[in-house]
């Protein structure tokens, strides 16, 4: 470093009066934290205080010999330059945000402000007061680092990310919003939470605006499935869950990510499907038909309905001796021609479904008081028009038995079925017997 030769004793100028001494006021100066430093208009020291010497490691003799052009750090000297030769013009202390170059070599970022000092009119010295920031502009610079490698780990993820306050004013969302729902981020951040729970299928709104009520409320885990329609129509599922609630300017924000399980619930249901569906036949299984028929007793006898419900129970006629004269091959496809039957003879409201090897049952909703007699008339009537337009080697029919489910009847499934198996076994018998 090219030393400058000094143009005085090192000693503070115009700072103090006459009445302290020299000594007192470098010493009062010296318990000053901030950096203060005084520069005449050559841009040579005439002065540092203790805490700039010690950040940038110069003693105290070193002082008078330097030049601002070497310790402004390379990248800060030209917009440190030209400020400095601003400065006379300004009536007003200016704002500086600079890097300084410590002997070490080191970098060291200062703000504060600087002033000129006027003799006569004459500029005579330019007075910074400083404080060191080198930690917070690392710690920012480390955190923009960090930021962009969360933007871009984000970015990279499948599921949507999103950031949103206690109203449901969304702060972020990362972009692959308009790959899964259509719309882009721009559009979501101005719409506020209108269009999200505007999207949403009725059936599930409520549930998902208090699951996110209650977590900003009591904190309770924010967990939960919903449809929602698509930018183009189309409805898909998404589970929506939050990860993390934290506070930031007195708000209270939650950061959490939405999974598009369309094609899993297409996979459950079709699974679930499978469980619930009688292989031969395509109707309900007896585990599928007690699984509908437990819900469409559940709803019939929820206090605003109260609707009269039909319990049939159908039982194939003759089936072993078909099986016996014609094969089991046959028989299956008996009972499928009788499932085929049953099926179109009810409405698209009733719950059907094989409940055994040739037993069938029917759920019918909203029954009225002739149910019974106008379903057994239109299933004996199809089953006629079948034999006699089929010209199988076997005649299909069937037994049957029904039990009324009035309002205030809170029997189960199990024992209602109980109830139409006796009733078709009485059928049965009479056919018999006459």
């Amino acid at each position: 470093m090219i030393k400058n030769q000094p143009s005085h004793t090192g000693q503070p100028a115009d700072l103090a009066d006459g009445r302290e001494s020299e000594n007192q006021y470098r010493e009062l100066l010296d318990q000053v934290a901030d950096l203060l430093q005084v520069v005449a208009p050559d841009g040579s020291f005439r002065y540092a205080n203790r805490a700039w010497r010690k950040t940038l490691g110069y003693a105290e003799d070193e002082i008078p010999y330097l030049n601002l052009t070497e310790v402004l750090h390379p990248d800060s000297r030209a917009q440190g330059r030209e400020m400095f030769q601003l400065l006379p013009d300004c009536p007003q202390p200016v704002r500086v945000e600079t890097t300084l170059l410590a002997k070490d070599g080191r970098a060291v970022a200062v703000e504060g402000q600087s002033s000129c000092r006027f003799r006569d009119g004459r500029p005579v010295a330019t007075l910074s007061i400083l404080r060191d920031v080198t930690k917070r502009k690392c710690a920012e610079a480390a955190l923009v680092a960090s930021e962009e490698k969360y933007h871009l780990f984000v970015e990279s993820l499948p599921d949507i990310v999103w950031s949103s306050d206690g109203r449901g004013e969304l702060v972020f969302i990362s972009s692959n919003i308009e790959q899964i729902v259509g719309y882009t981020p721009q559009v979501m951040y101005s719409s506020g939470d209108a269009l999200w729970f505007g999207r949403m299928h009725l059936e599930d709104v409520e549930r998902a605006r208090q699951a996110y009520r209650t977590l900003f409320e009591r904190g309770e885990k924010f967990d939960v499935e919903y449809r929602i329609q698509r930018k183009d129509g189309e409805w898909i599922w998404l589970h929506d869950r939050a990860i993390s609630i934290y506070e930031e300017s007195g708000k209270t924000y939650t950061t959490g990510i939405s999974t598009d399980v369309t094609e899993l619930k297409r996979t459950e249901d079709a699974l679930r499907n499978q469980t619930l569906t009688d292989d031969l036949t395509g109707l309900k299984n007896r585990r599928g038909f007690i699984t509908l028929a437990e819900q469409g007793l559940k709803v019939a006898r929820a206090p605003r309905k109260q609707e009269p419900l039909l319990l049939v129970y159908a039982d194939m006629d003759d089936l072993k001796q078909i099986n016996d004269r014609f094969g089991h091959h046959v028989g299956s496809q008996a009972l499928v021609e009788t499932a085929h039957i049953i099926q179109q003879t009810c409405r698209e409201t009733d719950i059907v479904g094989r409940i055994g090897g040739d037993e069938f049952a029917i759920l019918v909703a909203h029954a009225a008081a002739d149910s019974d007699v106008l379903l057994a008339e239109r299933l004996q009537e199809n089953l006629r028009h079948f034999n006699d337009e089929k010209h199988q080697p076997y005649r299909l029919s069937l037994s049957l038995g029904t039990t009324r489910i009035e309002a205030g009847n809170t029997a189960s499934i199990e024992e209602l079925l109980a109830q139409a198996d006796e009733a078709m076994y009485e059928h049965k018998r009479s056919k018999k017997q006459g």
